[in-house]
């Protein structure tokens, strides 16, 4: 835990939330509206918040030292990325075992030494999840990939990064 010095300043307060309501939601993320009230003014503030998964990002590592990329379109930015792979976590998954599937699922590789590496709130403003990050070592192919289904939007090419001496 950091220690942090207060210099002239009032400890902050959580704000206190008075209503909420749904605005959309699916499978994938939902929007809603929240009435909060300022512990400093008590006036009344609508704010918006994302409910968004959690997910993971994994940066995959050969013996040779080259970091595995993918590159795919994203509908977001509407552009193609290159991006370490990652994905959302599944129902009754763990960051890690999420981690090492998305791993093999968008590369076809594996490592039996995956480390969390860290967990973040990606945008704490508006949105209410976490991302771990993970570093997988020494990754190699898998002899026989599965068959997973590809995803709407996950047609990916890997790119390999090499790390030069």
């Amino acid at each position: 835990m950091v220690n942090i010095k207060k210099r002239g300043m009032k400890m902050i307060k959580k704000w206190k939330t008075l209503k909420s309501k749904q605005i959309f939601g699916n499978s994938l993320f939902g929007l809603r509206e929240d009435t909060v009230k300022s512990p400093k003014t008590n006036n009344l503030h609508p704010v918006w918040i994302m409910n968004a998964p959690t997910w993971i990002n994994i940066i995959p590592i050969t013996k040779d030292k080259e970091v595995i990329l993918i590159k795919q379109y994203r509908f977001g930015k509407q552009e193609i990325t290159v991006e370490i792979p990652g994905g959302m976590i599944d129902k009754d998954e763990n960051p890690k075992e999420a981690a090492i599937r998305e791993l093999l699922e968008e590369t076809g590789y594996t490592s039996s030494n995956v480390v969390q590496i860290g967990r973040v709130t990606p945008n704490p403003a508006l949105m209410n999840n976490y991302t771990y990050s993970f570093l997988a070592i020494d990754v190699l192919p898998e002899p026989v990939p599965p068959a997973i289904p590809i995803k709407m939007g996950e047609i990916l090419m890997l790119v390999f990064l090499h790390q030069k001496d």
